[in-house]
């Protein structure tokens, strides 16, 4: 119920992510809206404390010394831990979030995705036909290649149902699919493993060929021998009125991620049917890209004066799929920020109401023989302690978080032990680096004021 009502305020915000949050969203990330209410929540509890404990007293008795009892001081020691558990989890989700988006990004795809801009829904009324608008781009100075296909990587989900050799009737396969030119495993830059790729000068390529990819040979069992295996489409499967026919593999392509990496690599069946093919890939020279562009504008424009000349980049269509990723890597980055520094403040009054209690033990301790280290030292190593241990309690909740989020992709850079550990130590040298100044100022007091301010 808090989500929902809470739900318009983020969406307000997500003008850091991109778009607006669905409820969906927030569930599948597990817990963040709650961590990020608890270090709000706690971050201020914290911080607050010891202004609300001290303001209870009168200036007399702060005068004389205060007295902290065994229940004040271990709640102060919970909502310390309690701070830092929410601090070092927020952090460590940034980075984990972080590494995942930078792996999403940076991950071989199987294909060329450089330098590459598609155009979709080409075969329309008033549109000459895609071969002729292909036949026309190649000629354009600037042009590498141009190739036609179905679909382009990123594209919606499209499955067809098929009977390989070896199946009964009743066990049809369920595959991607997907049409495309002899040019198109050329242009990007797909690697045939076997066989060969469709050829234009092969007439039956377009009706009795397929090139498949190493998961389908893997899951049919064909992984020895792909080549010339066949495809059987009978009237179970296309229908009564549909005549039934055969097609042969002729080639075995590299496995190559056609969607996003939250999805596992399916088994594809690629073929040169020209029936469906309305997309048309271009790569373009990195050299003159403007330029290449403004006369690939002016052929569209003479050749289809009627409609646009519009156009994506493969590229960024493949970073926009992780847009919710970078959207909550900043989100949580902004947060961690937020709830180390309220932290910190709290460690701060903390700190210096630790070291208004001490003051004569510190005197006494310097007039024994301390030296200035050993006292820093005693006044750090308790709240040293607190980080220890939050990190400790820490652990197996990141452990859940994180792991949680993470089954939400099918390739993942996975629970790093390392990240944790390094948050931890970051976490402590910034808290550390918070109460040394109290610390060092009392440990630096002349002896003899401190023993007479009691």
């Amino acid at each position: 119920g808090t989500i929902l009502i809470l739900l318009p305020a983020f969406n307000r915000f997500s003008i850091i992510v991109g778009h607006d949050m669905e409820l969906g969203f927030w569930t599948s990330a597990g817990i963040i809206p709650v961590i990020l209410g608890l270090a709000v929540f706690s971050g201020l509890l914290a911080g607050i404390y010891p202004a609300f404990y001290l303001s209870k007293f009168q200036p007399s008795i702060i005068l004389g010394g205060l007295k902290s009892g065994s229940s004040n001081s271990r709640l102060r020691q919970v909502l310390v831990v309690f701070q830092f558990v929410i601090s070092i989890t927020l952090l460590v989700g940034t980075v984990t979030i972080t590494n995942q988006l930078n792996y999403l990004n940076n991950k071989p795809l199987g294909f060329n995705k450089e330098n590459i801009l598609y155009i979709t829904d080409v075969e329309k009324p008033g549109v000459p036909p895609i071969h002729v608008l292909k036949e026309e781009m190649k000629n354009v100075t600037g042009v590498i290649g141009v190739a036609t296909s179905s679909r382009v990587p990123t594209s919606s989900i499209q499955k067809s149902v098929f009977l390989p050799e070896g199946f009964a009737e009743d066990e049809a396969q369920t595959m991607d699919n997907m049409g495309i030119d002899a040019d198109y495993i050329t242009l990007m830059d797909i690697k045939i493993v076997e066989g060969r790729n469709f050829a234009e000068a092969l007439t039956t390529d377009t009706s009795e060929s397929v090139i498949i990819n190493t998961t389908a040979a893997r899951n049919f069992g064909w992984s020895d021998d792909p080549i010339g295996k066949k495809f059987y489409f009978n009237s179970q499967l296309m229908g009564e009125e549909e005549e039934p026919y055969t097609m042969n593999v002729v080639g075995l392509i590299e496995d190559f991620h056609l969607y996003s990496l939250r999805e596992k690599i399916e088994p594809l069946f690629m073929s040169n049917d020209p029936d469906g093919i309305d997309v048309i890939s271009i790569k373009i020279s990195e050299s003159d890209i403007t330029g290449t562009l403004k006369r690939l504008s002016d052929l569209w424009s003479e050749m289809v004066p009627t409609m646009p000349f519009n156009y994506l980049f493969l590229d960024d269509s493949i970073n926009d799929q992780y847009q919710s990723e970078a959207g909550l890597k900043r989100l949580t980055r902004y947060f961690s920020v937020f709830a180390i520094f309220i932290g910190c403040l709290g460690l701060f009054g903390l700190s210096a109401f630790t070291a208004a209690n001490r003051t004569k033990e510190i005197g006494i301790r310097k007039v024994l023989g301390a030296t200035t280290p050993g006292i820093i030292g005693l006044l750090s190593k308790e709240f040293a302690l607190l980080i220890i241990l939050a990190s400790v309690i820490a652990y197996p909740i990141n452990w859940i978080i994180v792991n949680k989020w993470l089954e939400t992709y099918a390739f993942q850079v996975g629970f790093s032990l390392t990240t944790t550990i390094s948050v931890s130590l970051i976490t402590m040298i910034l808290a550390l680096l918070t109460v040394s100044f109290q610390s060092t100022k009392a440990a630096l007091a002349n002896p003899v004021d401190s023993i007479h301010y009691e």
